[in-house]
């Protein structure tokens, strides 16, 4: 009886190897079910954060006359791809919505990005948006084709700019791209929006000062205390600020990465790393 309990036993163990030795191996497209094991921390991210290409950075191209310039903004697929190609890992991105409500990567419904726009500003709906030239030459972008890109480079996260209405805008994304909520760094505007903004799924946020009267961009007690009240990936202004004497130091106390907007020149943007300042947003593609 005993040897006959010990084969059963020594077969049930034989099953198990061979059952997990011929389990399938994830692919490269598997995603793990445990958000934990492939989501960055907070502090490695904010670690790492330093040059930020704004609007997918500088291209060069020509005018309506053929003479050579140089675009800022365009937030258009050479843009994306450039800043990939060049090893950029943090990418600012406008977004609006459509006339149909579809979102898209523009800075604004301006004439100036696109013939297609009317000067009275008219906003496109998809299809039309997608038909039309950026600055006459480059690929527009929406926030579908915008999330294939990211799927396609892991290593690429998107801080967000959303200039229609921010919740509405993320939420969109939330919604329709719940496995990239850790590749979008969610700007916010004001401190009532970070609740909501968490609450839909994002990890990583930046509070941005540049929609704040200058009462509320200035206090400094202020934002140091909300800091330490709620975790931030970051806390960005205008360089202007910089210039006013102790702000930076009080903003220091904040504990959370400073960055300033928009800084191209490259002694500048020592000037205010060596100030305390950790990231810069800039049009300029930085090197690797």
């Amino acid at each position: 009886m005993a040897k006959n309990f010990a084969k059963i036993i020594a077969a049930g163990m034989v099953f198990v190897l061979l059952s997990v030795s011929c389990a399938p191996v994830p692919g490269p497209g598997y995603v793990s079910e445990d958000p934990v094991t492939e989501q960055e921390t907070l502090e490695s991210l904010r670690s790492r954060i330093r040059y930020i290409i704004h609007g997918g950075g500088k291209l060069e191209g020509h005018n309506l006359y053929g003479e050579r310039k140089y675009f800022t903004c365009s937030n258009s697929m050479e843009g994306f791809r450039q800043c990939i190609d060049s090893g950029c890992e943090f990418i600012e991105t406008d977004f609006s919505f459509t006339s149909d409500g579809e979102l898209v990567c523009i800075h604004d419904w301006y004439p100036s990005y696109s013939d297609d726009i009317g000067f009275e500003g008219d906003v496109l709906p998809l299809e039309k948006f997608l038909s039309t030239r950026i600055f006459r030459q480059y690929t527009p972008v929406s926030a579908d084709m915008l999330a294939d890109l990211l799927r396609s480079n892991k290593g690429i996260y998107i801080i967000t700019d959303i200039k229609d209405n921010n919740l509405a805008g993320l939420g969109y994304i939330a919604e329709k791209y719940p496995d990239l909520r850790n590749r979008f760094i969610a700007q916010i505007y004001s401190e009532s929006e970070y609740d909501p903004v968490r609450e839909l799924g994002f990890e990583y946020i930046i509070y941005t000062l540049y929609r704040l009267d200058w009462n509320a961009k200035v206090d400094t007690a202020e934002h140091c205390r909300f800091a330490s009240e709620n975790p931030l990936a970051g806390i960005t202004f205008s360089y202007e600020l910089c210039e006013i004497p102790g702000f930076v130091e009080e903003m220091k106390s904040s504990e959370a990465p400073l960055f300033v907007h928009t800084v191209n020149d490259t002694e500048d943007q020592m000037r205010y790393f060596e100030m305390g300042i950790q990231g810069v947003y800039t049009d300029e593609i930085a090197p690797k």
